[in-house]
C-alpha cells in the first residue's frame, strides 16, 4: 500500500476521461495531476486539464517518455497499453494503470495480454467491458463536469428528444416514436463542437436518446450510459437508455464525488510489488 497518492500523469485522454479524473480528485482530495494528449485527436477540446499538444505520433511518444521522469507517483495510462511494457523496465518501482474505455479492448483480451499483463491494476470505463477481462480488473464508472451540466443552467428545455449519432439513428427514430418525441439528431462529425457549446446543446433538451452501436462492426448497440447520457442526465433530461427505457437523474455510482473516490481507493493501495496479472 502506498502512501496518500499526491501526483498523478494521465497518458492520453480518452472521452476526457483523464481531464474529469484530474478534476476531480484535485477538487476532492488535493492530487495534483497532468494529462497528456494529441490536438489531433481532441476536435471538441475534451482536455480541459492537461496539454492537447499539436505533435505528430513520434514527438508525442518522445514528450510522454521525457515526462515519465518527473517524479510522479503513479503513470495512468489510458488505451495506450503498449506503453506498459517499456515503462515496466525504466520504471520499475513506479505504479503503473492501464485503463480501458472500449473498442480497443472490447473482445480483444487474449490478443492484448502482453501489454495488460504488464500493468500494476487494469480498469475499465464501462461494466460490458469486463466480459472476456482478467479476475482482478476493475470497473470505475464513467462521470461527467457537473460544472457544465446541472439542471439549473437552462430550466426551460426545449420538449424534443435529441440524439448524437453514432450509427443508431434508426434505433433512436424508433424509441423517439414510442415516445410520441420529435426527434433532433446532431452529427458531431459533421458539425464538430467545442465541449462547452456542446454543454449548451445538451442543457436545452428535455430528452436525450442514448443509443449507441460499436465502432468496428456497427452490428449491435453498446449496453451502456455513454458520457453523454451521464451528460444529458447530469443536466436534468430524461435519458432513453439502449433498452428503450426512460431514465432521470444521476446514478451515484457515476456521481463526480463517488468515482473520485473509488479513484483513490485505486490509487492508495497501489503496490508495484505486487504481482497482479502474472
Amino acid at each position: 500500500m502506498m502512501d496518500r497518492v499526491t501526483r498523478i500523469l494521465h497518458i492520453w485522454n480518452t472521452a476526457g476521461v483523464g481531464s474529469l479524473i484530474a478534476k476531480y480528485t484535485s477538487k476532492y482530495y488535493g492530487v495534483k495531476s497532468d494529462v497528456t494528449y494529441l490536438k489531433a485527436y481532441d476536435p471538441f477540446e475534451l482536455t480541459t486539464i492537461g496539454n492537447a499538444y499539436d505533435y505528430g505520433y513520434i514527438r508525442y511518444h518522445l514528450t510522454n517518455f521525457i515526462r515519465s521522469y518527473e517524479g510522479w507517483d503513479i503513470l495512468h495510462i489510458h488505451s495506450l497499453d503498449r506503453y506498459l511494457l517499456p515503462f515496466k523496465f525504466i520504471h520499475p518501482w513506479t505504479p503503473k494503470i492501464i485503463h480501458y474505455h472500449g473498442t480497443r479492448i472490447r473482445t480483444h483480451w487474449d490478443d492484448r495480454k502482453k501489454w495488460w499483463k504488464k500493468a500494476d491494476r487494469i480498469l475499465v470505463s464501462t461494466p460490458d467491458l469486463l466480459d472476456g477481462a482478467p479476475s482482478n480488473a476493475t470497473y470505475i464508472p464513467n462521470t461527467f463536469d457537473d460544472d457544465l451540466f446541472n439542471p439549473e443552467i437552462n430550466k426551460n428545455k426545449i420538449p424534443k428528444a435529441l440524439h448524437v449519432s453514432y450509427f443508431a439513428d434508426d434505433i433512436a427514430q424508433e424509441y423517439a416514436k414510442n415516445q410520441g418525441l420529435e426527434l433532433v439528431i446532431h452529427d458531431r462529425d459533421k458539425n464538430p463542437l467545442v465541449h462547452d457549446k456542446f454543454a449548451e446543446l445538451i442543457n436545452a433538451y428535455a430528452y436525450y436518446i442514448d443509443v449507441k452501436r460499436d465502432v468496428e462492426t456497427k452490428s449491435y448497440l453498446l449496453e451502456n450510459t455513454c458520457i453523454t447520457g451521464l451528460e444529458a442526465l447530469g443536466a436534468g433530461a430524461t435519458v432513453i437508455d439502449w433498452k428503450g427505457d426512460l431514465n432521470k437523474g444521476v446514478p451515484s455510482e457515476n456521481k463526480p464525488v463517488n468515482v473520485a473516490r473509488k479513484i483513490m481507493k485505486i490509487y492508495d493501495n497501489l503496490d508495484p510489488h505486487d504481482d497482479q496479472n502474472g
